[in-house]
């Protein structure tokens, strides 16, 4: 099964161009260690382990966007042995192997492994911590309630949501007190561990950074769930992103996937009706941080992204893995080979179908105009990550052009010819009207070149501008 997964996550693994939190990734990593730790503050969005291990891989077989998806794909592949082990101490190998299929040709879980981003890290650490947790409250060792520490310190210093899987284990456990007693040492100890383990950095200045930048107002509708965010997310988990991980669904895909994946899934939670304390386990790290993390979005604007509550998905295979293993034989050898069918031919919308923003397009028109003295323009005035800059130095494989802020001050006696702004128009919604006419005198001629997702404002000092073109 882990070979499997690995194989399709390493298929057509670098095809598409690094989107912009890839790219924001890749420069964080091109600067050095004290740059690379203020930028992180700064960005504040998530903590600083997946960064830093991904510098570790970068040092160790170079820099580039594939080396740092590889990465992911490490964690996702691992992520199916895991899920493997905690479903067998839960339901029998049986259940274990269909499980770890399921995760292995998981659509979703497949984009997540092909993202140089820490989001596959944080799920193998989610489902380490939550196998440690089970292990050592049924076989009362000490040993594994510090591995499950550990797991959760690690999957903390990745992604803030991994908090939710803690909550939804503190729940189990409160839940089972009789059944599993666990003593105030294990409680105090692993407490304090994991304050320790976060307070290099929550000390570095992330919180007042935090406190003073984020306000749920301040981010626009596509950081918000809504009405219908919990249908959408079932239907990714249930592998049905035929048009591309970022493109509406089909229709047809919410009766397949529910026919295919949660009916199966719903006939396994009255299943488990029999298995109680198991049956509790897989509910509570499947619904509640998912259910928490949409929830929380639309009532007070807590940051909502569909790749947040993949941390999810797992357990939710498992259910359906154990609603399968319940039907009748004959029902089992018509089904498994649908679901398995399905979710393969479901993968050629990771492979084939283009959703990321093109920035390689983009690198390849900026190196055609590199003659004219092009200068990046940069806007963000809090941070230093710019995507014009980030994708140059990711895919240019040449010196790094001069970069200027986009404003009068600083671009008199710049010396630049052409002054060329990327604009990631998938994500930066503000049009950069008012700075482009404060300039105008010392840029007439202005276009705009468009490629997927990304926008290039190409500003020349005297003839003709290029033109809008596709």
């Amino acid at each position: 099964m882990a070979g499997i997964g690995l194989l399709l996550r390493l298929y057509r693994l670098d095809w598409q161009s690094a989107w912009i939190d890839e790219l924001i990734t890749m420069q964080v990593l091109s600067m050095d260690y004290g740059a690379m730790m203020q930028e992180m503050v700064l960005d504040y969005a998530h903590p600083p382990l997946h960064s830093l291990l991904a510098r570790w891989v970068s040092d160790l077989i170079g820099y580039g966007v594939w080396q740092v998806r590889l990465l992911s794909v490490v964690c996702g592949t691992l992520e199916i042995f895991v899920l493997g082990l905690l479903t067998e101490k839960l339901f029998g190998q049986r259940v274990a192997i269909l499980a770890g299929l399921l995760l292995a040709v998981s659509q979703a879980k497949v984009y997540e492994s092909q993202e140089a981003r820490g989001y596959a890290l944080a799920a193998l650490l989610a489902t380490l911590a939550c196998y440690w947790f089970l292990k050592a409250l049924q076989d009362r060792r000490s040993i594994d309630w510090w591995k499950f520490v550990g797991a959760s310190c690690l999957m903390l210093n990745v992604h803030y949501y991994t908090v939710f899987v803690l909550l939804a284990l503190v729940i189990y456990v409160l839940w089972n007190r009789h059944a599993y007693p666990v003593p105030r040492l294990w409680w105090a100890g692993g407490l304090l561990v994991m304050m320790v383990a976060m307070l290099p950095w929550l000390s570095s200045g992330v919180v007042g950074v935090i406190l003073n930048s984020w306000k749920p107002s301040a981010f626009p509708s596509m950081n918000r769930a809504n009405g219908a965010t919990l249908l959408n997310v079932l239907n990714w988990f249930n592998n049905g992103k035929w048009a591309g991980a970022t493109n509406p669904s089909p229709f047809w895909t919410f009766p397949v996937g529910v026919a295919l994946f949660s009916l199966p899934a719903a006939w396994g939670m009255w299943q488990m009706r029999r298995e109680a304390r198991s049956a509790s386990f897989v509910a509570v790290i499947w619904l509640v941080p998912m259910l928490v993390i949409c929830l929380g979005s639309w009532a007070i604007g807590i940051i909502f992204a569909p790749r947040y509550v993949m941390l999810a998905l797992a357990p939710y295979l498992v259910v359906v893995a154990f609603g399968v293993d319940r039907l009748r034989v004959d029902m089992r050898r018509v089904l498994i080979p649908a679901m398995l069918c399905y979710s393969v031919v479901v993968l050629r919308a990771n492979y084939f179908v283009e959703t990321k923003a093109d920035y390689k397009a983009v690198v390849r028109y900026l190196t055609s105009i590199e003659g004219e003295g092009v200068c990046l323009a940069w806007r963000n005035k809090r941070s230093s990550v710019d995507m014009g800059a980030a994708a140059w130095s990711v895919y240019s494989g040449r010196p790094m052009l001069k970069r200027v802020r986009l404003n009068r001050g600083a671009l008199e006696g710049a010396g630049c010819g052409t002054v060329a702004l990327v604009r990631d128009s998938f994500s930066l919604g503000v049009l950069p009207k008012q700075e482009l006419e404060a300039i105008a005198d010392l840029y007439p001629a202005q276009s705009r070149r468009e490629f997927r997702g990304v926008s290039v404002y190409v500003l020349r000092q005297g003839g003709s501008g290029a033109g809008d073109s596709n």
